[in-house]
């Protein structure tokens, strides 16, 4: 701690608190970012797994239909949470991605010996709330889409666990 800065323990520890707060939402995010990332995986591995039987073309075509219909779902919350398509060095900063502003917001929080700002607090609770409802969104695409392409496939005991 700089003797300058005039922080007081409790400005400090308000500091770590915030921050380590910031690390488990994005530690939540990467979770359920790698949860949609498996999903997508499975999804694709049977439909692919599909045109190597002898499914009927009705079938296979709703197969298809619903895996494409959950994967641009499940893409969408991933677009939402993390930056995931690689981008020109003078974009990144504009990528609106909730894991991006709340790392930037770790930088703010944690930069100077001071007690987070009234104003860090709010964008934190703000960013939450960002996260909140995509996980929220996640996890009814999981319960509804999942069960409906598991049901669409004819897949005993489920194809696709979320």
């Amino acid at each position: 701690m700089d003797p300058d800065a005039g922080a007081t323990e409790a400005d400090l520890k308000a500091q770590f608190d915030l921050a380590q707060t910031l690390v488990a939402k994005i530690d939540e995010t990467h979770k359920a970012v790698k949860r949609i990332r498996r999903v997508k995986a499975q999804v694709e591995m049977w439909k692919e797994q599909l045109t190597h039987v002898d499914a009927d073309e009705q079938k296979r075509s709703a197969v298809e239909e619903r895996a494409k219909q959950l994967i641009e779902q499940l893409h969408a919350v991933e677009g939402e949470l993390v930056t995931s398509t690689p981008r020109p060095r003078s974009t990144v900063c504009a990528s609106h991605a909730a894991e991006r502003q709340a790392g930037g917001l770790i930088n703010v929080v944690t930069g100077a010996d001071a007690a987070p700002t009234r104003q860090a607090y709010d964008v934190f609770e703000h960013l939450s709330a960002q996260v909140d409802a995509q996980l929220d969104t996640l996890e009814s695409i999981l319960g509804e889409g999942v069960a409906d392409f598991n049901a669409g496939g004819g897949f005993e005991g489920g194809a696709v666990v979320g």
